[in-house]
């Protein structure tokens, strides 16, 4: 069946779509509305998406850097745990590519099969005090005269992603860096908030009255 030109038409089966009219609209919208505009946030070209990587990747590795500086690593790991032989050599990475230290803590007074951190510690309670069920678990800690500050990173194997994200939220979640510090390692140019998103309203689910709401923001 054919469309109405500027609306919807319906199609076998009772599908609905809009026609070609509809998506020419919407593209003018969109282009003169930078709240509605995806490029605004991000770079769709295949070179701007590559550098909005890595400018968020170098302002990451400043961020841990400066986390690196103010905490260091608590890893309470077990012999016999296999999740923590694969964690430690990720932790390691951390330690040289941003300077943490890592402060390695046995739960059965035994090293890693591997030889990772033999320089461990035995637990002498902190595991049982910060509330450890599992390994591997890490805690960010952060010195200070009244006694030091815990931040909880995780209790469970983590990728080396996740452990750069679990880092900086971490600090963000202790109060050591401020959400502003982490905004330039997200991979996004502007951050366009939910509410500019919504100025002109609610967007309506009829179809229909969708298309009214576009051609009346094209004439504003």
């Amino acid at each position: 069946m054919p469309g109405l030109r500027g609306g919807v038409s319906r199609h076998a089966g009772g599908e609905y779509r809009f026609n070609l009219s509809t998506a020419k609209v919407a593209e003018r919208v969109v282009q003169g509305n930078p709240d509605l505009d995806e490029i605004t946030q991000r770079p769709t070209a295949t070179f701007g998406a590559n550098l909005a990587n890595k400018t968020a990747g170098d302002a990451r590795d400043a961020v841990l850097g400066r986390i690196a500086r103010l905490a260091v690593v608590w890893f309470f790991f077990r012999s016999d745990c296999p999740y923590c032989e694969a964690q430690a050599p990720l932790l390691e990475l951390m330690s040289q590519h941003y300077g943490f230290t890592v402060l390695p803590i046995s739960l059965d007074g035994q090293p890693l099969p591997s030889g990772v951190f033999p320089n461990f510690r035995a637990d002498g309670g902190q595991g049982r005090a910060l509330g450890v069920r599992s390994t591997p678990t890490m805690f960010l800690v952060r010195p200070d005269p009244d006694g030091p500050k815990v931040a909880p990173v995780a209790q469970g194997l983590l990728s080396l992603a996740q452990l750069q994200e679990r880092f900086v939220t971490a600090a963000v979640t202790a109060g050591w860096i401020t959400e502003a510090d982490v905004t330039p390692t997200r991979a996004v140019t502007t951050d366009v908030s939910a509410a500019a998103l919504t100025r002109s309203g609610e967007l309506p689910d009829d179809p229909a009255a969708l298309v009214a709401r576009l051609r009346a923001l094209i004439h504003d």
